[in-house]
């Protein structure tokens, strides 16, 4: 009986969850290669995309992602870049790549820099290089990734041809792969969870986060919803606050950024933990609203994103520890046993993941048969981040941790802190937001 607990976990949530999702995916990408489209080219008159990014420390991978910024496709360009208090001369290196680039594209210079001479948190950062921007459509892109050619005009093409569509996130994948074991399963991590999943979400219009290593938004949208919140996790915040307003975000599978990912344990570690607690903070602190049926701008598809992530990251991810709890508990002497089966089972599940996964976004090259190799690693892999996905939400819902994040200045920690403590999230008043989500509302502001 042991042996058929994991074949029922699997089929009865991951199944669903990954693999049907996926053959759904694969269906609609075979039926767009039979049509074969025709290539859509630049339109005869280009509206102006204004591209910000904004940096702490960048010295060394500014100047790159400038470079992949000067070889768009896109003639209409704008670079707005904000030195957020950089130390290591971080201004000193883009101004030295501006001189040697010095022949701007049009009347004015393609790119404009500013530097604060104190740092104010990325969010405020970004928020002021919106300022300067003069654009119809709004890039953000982090100061560490590259771009292909084409990679503006397929991200803002989805709104050139759909005035309903907001917000496009782009395709990001692992520059530095090779590097060791761990970056070779971090990039079958994004191959599957973003190059793949976030293509099925894009088609149920379930995009939780547009990221913030390469996302564009419509320049009214960004305004209705005033910019960036300083506070960590602004990017997953700035995607809920434009589900508000916009009726449709889109992945752009054909938008390709590469991205420098981390090479140690640790330094994973601190991210993965970062992105989970600003996951609890965002959906279940400061947008719990979005489960309000009351709500002025209440969207079904919004709160069944919100109830997605909290049925398959939260309350899923915890039954693996009850599993293992129970087995040891009733029978220890089968528990070997066990885990092996639960192993085996989703390795054959990511090795159907891992083929599709190469056919639909082939890697690069040279990355193909390494990802074969370092497959049967990744069950383990994604076995240890699901128990430090559930640490830092208790680390979360205990005690905030999220708001001692080091991407944001303390001065910013603590006054988004205290703007967010008076609609803390409890455990409580979630389940009470899930059970009767038409009841009274926690007080906004109980002073």
């Amino acid at each position: 009986m042991d042996l058929a607990i994991p074949f029922v976990l699997f089929w009865l949530t991951d199944f669903i969850r990954y693999m049907a999702t996926d053959l759904v995916v694969a269906v609609l990408e075979l039926r767009r290669r039979w049509r074969r489209a025709p290539k859509v080219e630049v339109p005869p008159n280009p509206p102006l995309v204004s591209v910000v990014m904004a940096g702490f420390n960048e010295a060394d991978t500014m100047p790159l992602t400038l470079a992949s910024l000067r070889e768009q496709s896109w003639p209409q360009l704008e670079v707005i870049v904000v030195d957020d208090g950089s130390t290591d001369g971080t201004s000193d290196e883009v101004r030295a790549f501006l001189a040697r680039h010095r022949p701007g594209r049009g009347p004015t210079p393609w790119c404009r820099l500013v530097t604060l001479r104190r740092r104010n948190g990325k969010a405020a950062a970004l928020n002021l290089g919106l300022s300067l921007a003069r654009g119809e459509y709004i890039v953000y892109v982090d100061a560490d990734t590259t771009f292909a050619r084409d990679a503006v005009f397929e991200i803002i093409r989805p709104m050139l041809d759909d005035p309903d569509c907001g917000a496009v996130g782009g395709n990001i994948i692992a520059r530095n792969a090779a590097q060791n074991v761990l970056t070779q399963l971090v990039a079958i991590e994004y191959l599957f969870s973003i190059s793949v999943g976030r293509r099925f979400r894009s088609l149920v219009n379930m995009l939780h986060v547009i990221s913030g290593a390469f996302g564009a938004f419509r320049r009214d949208v960004i305004d209705a919803v005033g910019g960036h919140t300083p506070t960590s996790g602004n990017d997953g915040d700035l995607t809920l606050k434009v589900r508000r307003v916009a009726k449709r975000l889109v992945f752009a599978e054909r938008a390709l950024c590469e991205t420098k990912t981390p090479a140690t344990l640790r330094a994973l570690v601190k991210q993965r933990r970062r992105w989970d607690r600003n996951l609890v903070k965002n959906k279940l602190r400061r947008h719990r609203d979005l489960l309000d049926l009351r709500a002025a701008r209440f969207r079904l598809g919004n709160a069944l994103m919100i109830v997605d992530a909290l049925v398959f990251n939260l309350i899923l991810g915890m039954r693996w520890v009850f599993v293992f709890a129970a087995a040891l508990w009733l029978a220890p002497e089968r528990l070997p046993r066990l885990l092996w089966f639960s192993y085996l089972v989703y390795l054959g599940a990511d090795t159907f993941q891992l083929a599709l996964a190469q056919w639909l976004q082939p890697p690069p090259r040279g990355q193909r048969l390494a990802q074969w190799l370092y497959l049967p690693l990744y069950p383990l892999y994604k076995s240890f981040f699901r128990l430090v996905r559930l640490y830092s939400y208790v680390e979360e819902f205990g005690r905030q941790a999220s708001y001692a994040d080091v991407f944001a200045p303390a001065a910013v920690s603590r006054a988004a802190l205290d703007y967010d403590n008076a609609g803390r999230m409890r455990l409580r008043h979630l389940l009470r937001a899930l059970v009767w989500p038409w009841g009274r509302r926690v007080e906004e502001n109980p002073r």
